[in-house]
């Protein structure tokens, strides 16, 4: 997975200078030449707070709670893969803000290695004066700074998609449809369970009668993890009591109807 740097997250209570007011301390930073290197708090502050994505700008991007169907469905912008030939300083602006991260949603996202450079030059842009980003592909849109960590989730996003949709692959590829349920050699071999905020722990030849659909759309992507040929599962309690108990204490039953229903063919033939 792409690393790239993340949002930068905040208090909303900022700590300010020992005597001089927000205000006058930041005009004294921001706008007379000075470089961003060794600032003061309230400087690194005030771009952070520039940066942190707001709530209205976070509701357009899916909820971390989405079951894996759900994220695998989303449909993100793609990656560019267009070279930005400008240096990143050159796309900060003076200009204010003319449009809200919702215009990112239907455009291609940076590449991450120019994206990892805006976001370095962010610092020296705010006390260049600049308050917007302005739009690489689009003449006239002016973005707030967010628009940086916005693009920063959305890669997280189409990552973590990609990576699912291997996932679903898989296990599609490894899935008997006439028992509805997964391969139990299948299972054994690339599936290890542990408990989240639990000590107990699944054993592995117990999910042979999981059924797939309980992995799309029951658990939360960000409760499964996949490493090669692995999926690691971090199981809740929730999950356990309402999907997989009542499947495991079913399967005694299945097995013990399914044995009298073969002692009586056996006693069916002998009869005849």
């Amino acid at each position: 997975m792409t690393s790239v740097s993340k949002p930068i997250c905040i208090d909303d209570d900022l700590p300010s200078d020992e005597t001089s007011s927000p205000a006058t301390s930041l005009d004294l930073w921001i706008g007379t030449g000075r470089e961003y290197q060794d600032v003061p708090k309230l400087v690194s502050n005030e771009l952070s707070r520039r940066l942190s994505i707001s709530a209205a700008s976070r509701s357009l991007l899916p909820p971390n709670h989405i079951s894996i169907a759900q994220l695998v469905h989303y449909q993100p912008p793609h990656l560019s893969e267009a070279n930005q030939f400008h240096t990143p300083s050159s796309y900060f602006s003076a200009t204010l803000p003319n449009t809200d991260c919702g215009y990112l949603r239907n455009h291609p996202i940076p590449r991450h290695d120019f994206l990892n450079k805006l976001r370095g030059s962010s610092g020296q842009a705010m006390l260049d004066g600049k308050v917007s980003i302005q739009h690489w592909a689009t003449s006239g849109i002016y973005l707030p700074f967010e628009a940086l960590s916005f693009w920063v989730l959305l890669i997280d996003i189409c990552d973590s998609r990609r990576i699912w949709i291997s996932a679903k692959r898989w296990l599609e590829t490894h899935f008997t449809a006439s028992h509805n349920a997964l391969p139990g050699v299948a299972s054994f071999r690339h599936f290890r369970s542990n408990w989240h905020k639990a000590t107990a722990h699944l054993e592995l030849p117990r999910f042979v009668h999981l059924p797939v659909v309980c992995f799309l759309y029951y658990i939360p992507a960000a409760n499964i993890t996949l490493s090669d040929n692995t999926l690691k599962l971090e199981l809740t309690t929730r999950f356990f009591e309402t999907i997989y108990k009542p499947l495991a204490d079913l399967k005694p039953l299945i097995l013990k109807g399914i044995k009298e229903l073969g002692s009586r063919k056996e006693t069916t033939n002998t009869d005849n």
